[in-house]
């Protein structure tokens, strides 16, 4: 009698730890369930590739940025790193100036293809060439908006531009906005300077806009173009353009705007 009462004490003690341990199991794997549901709720976009394809005077690069989109911070940059060392070395001046020539995004990618010119004024002659393909596209402007010019313009017409503090187009700066231009610049921002974040603008035709680093039209110059093919055109986030620098000491194109010309 006594064996068997110790039998019934031993399967009681084994069926009481097999339900414990069972619960345990569920419990953890209930938490991890959890755990991984919430990480893919709160953080889906967190970390984006931006990655930037250079062509400098045939020579062609590629540079991808990987940023947490919620901080934007950068966290890692690889690629061709050696050309983009020798082009936009930290303690050189650097190539003057930026066309970007198409932007791509697809989900956390991000692709920027960008022509590099060592002076700004080689933009509006490529940009002249470039619209041998645009038939009905008048003569471009873009002569007009030279470094030596330090006045504003702003001429009537059908195209519009506006400005935003923030990325994803949040806060217009709404004193200057362009509503209803054909030509039109700042030589000098006021206190809207040094904060541009993003931007867009629309027109029916061809369109360009180019934003520089200094007032009076100076320094180093990033242009945009907008073609026959869409009605508006805009940037998010200028975080993504690189103004100096490469890696991670690169400096950005955010709150660096100090004039703009809409040829």
């Amino acid at each position: 009698m006594k064996v068997f009462y110790n039998y019934i004490v031993i399967a009681l003690s084994i069926l009481i730890i097999g339900c414990q341990n069972n619960d345990e199991i569920v419990e953890n794997n209930t938490d991890l369930k959890s755990k991984t549901n919430f990480s893919t709720k709160e953080f889906p976009n967190e970390i984006i590739n931006i990655n930037h394809k250079y062509d400098y005077y045939g020579k062609k690069f590629q540079i991808t940025y990987v940023f947490n989109n919620e901080t934007q911070e950068l966290i890692d940059a690889y690629g061709d790193d050696a050309i983009a060392k020798e082009i936009f070395g930290k303690d050189k001046e650097g190539p003057q100036g930026t066309l970007v020539l198409n932007v791509k995004e697809e989900g956390n990618y991000k692709e920027i293809t960008m022509k590099i010119f060592d002076t700004v004024n080689e933009i509006d002659e490529y940009t002249k060439e470039e619209q041998v393909t645009e038939p009905t596209k008048e003569p471009i402007k873009g002569k007009l908006a030279s470094r030596n010019n330090c006045f504003d313009i702003d001429l009537p017409g059908n195209d519009e531009i506006r400005f935003f503090e923030d990325i994803n187009y949040a806060w217009e700066l709404t004193d200057i906005r362009g509503l209803n231009k054909r030509t039109y610049g700042k030589q000098y921002l006021g206190h809207n300077n040094d904060r541009i974040s993003s931007f867009y603008m629309r027109s029916n035709e061809f369109q360009q806009v180019s934003f520089y680093e200094h007032s009076c039209y100076t320094g180093k110059r990033l242009t945009f173009n907008k073609y026959h093919t869409s009605q508006f055109y805009g940037e998010s986030n200028l975080r993504h353009h690189t103004l100096s620098g490469t890696w991670f000491w690169r400096v950005s194109w955010n709150d660096k705007i100090s004039s703009f010309w809409m040829p």
